[in-house]
């Protein structure tokens, strides 16, 4: 595979996608980079916090959607290991 090739399949920043989870709200977040950049920006300027950090990045939204789906699962099962009483 060539460098031209490689440079074709690049996906370019602003289309990705980003998982965010907010410890707050006790939920994922999925948007496109620049959307969330922006979002930031926005919150930096008005010196606010965000309450939401970037856990996954993906070229597509529905891949983005698998991740929280398979983090979801992840998060639930480790919370219920850790509900089990100590013996």
């Amino acid at each position: 595979m060539g460098l031209t090739n490689v440079m074709k399949n690049l996906v370019p920043i602003e289309d990705l996608y980003l998982v965010e989870w907010s410890d707050e709200q006790q939920c994922f977040h999925v948007d496109k980079t620049k959307k969330i950049l922006q979002n930031n920006i926005h919150s930096l300027l008005r010196n606010r916090h965000s309450e939401f950090f970037t856990v996954a990045i993906s070229d597509s939204y529905e891949e983005a959607i698998a991740i929280v789906k398979l983090l979801e699962r992840e998060r639930n099962r480790f919370l219920d290991i850790q509900e089990l009483p100590l013996q």
